[in-house]
């Protein structure tokens, strides 16, 4: 059963997100949910198999996780994999002919900035199903998704159970199994056209 009424509870209910990427941040997976929800669903994927926490480059029986997740009833929360590929914005922007000549770290910081522009679009339905806007959210975090949440201004920490969550559904789409209730968007062309725009490619 989810926390009690969803878009109606308290002020007071932690709203949880999470982000984590994979296959070199060419994907990044988001989950959103109240806290008590996220820890329900945590805490029945990891019991049956014997975890404390989610961390799928050190477990060996990662599509157990999955499997768990997809049987699991995961409808309170709202999660999301988006795919952003920032090796290919990085091509497009280092062999254009206005911008081949500009840093590689300056390179990266337009993409990851468009990124989250397009990343906080796509995510703020399931932000606003919980009554909730971005001010209200701080995001859980690691050091590959940090630069395109921070870029626009939301706040971030360190990981905790939200990104457990996340870190499953971004290896499942990199492993072609995702979870059931995963919704999937490709933000590429909406990158690249901001890109474009902004430095009139």
């Amino acid at each position: 059963m989810c926390a009690e009424g969803m878009q109606l509870t308290s002020k007071a209910e932690e709203l949880c997100v999470g982000a984590d990427a994979s296959d070199n941040a060419k994907f990044i997976a988001i989950v959103v949910g109240w806290s008590a929800d996220i820890g329900r669903l945590h805490k029945q994927v990891c019991a049956p198999l014997g975890l404390e926490r989610i961390h799928m480059r050190r477990i060996r029986r990662r599509s157990e996780v999955v499997e768990q997740m997809s049987r699991l009833d995961s409808s309170c929360l709202r999660m999301h994999c988006l795919h952003i590929d920032r090796r290919e914005q990085f091509a497009m922007l280092s062999h254009a002919r206005k911008t081949s000549r500009m840093g590689k770290s300056r390179i990266y910081q337009n993409i990851d900035y468009y990124a989250g522009i397009e990343i906080k679009r796509e995510v703020s339905p399931s932000v606003q199903y919980f009554g909730r806007d971005w001010s209200d959210v701080t995001v859980e975090v690691d050091d590959d998704t940090e630069r395109p949440i921070k870029a626009t201004g939301v706040q971030t920490t360190r990981p905790g159970l939200a990104h457990d969550l996340a870190d499953a559904v971004a290896w499942s789409d990199h492993a072609s199994t995702p979870v059931k209730t995963v919704r999937q968007a490709s933000l590429c062309s909406n990158i690249e056209m901001r890109l474009r725009k902004r430095f009139d490619l």
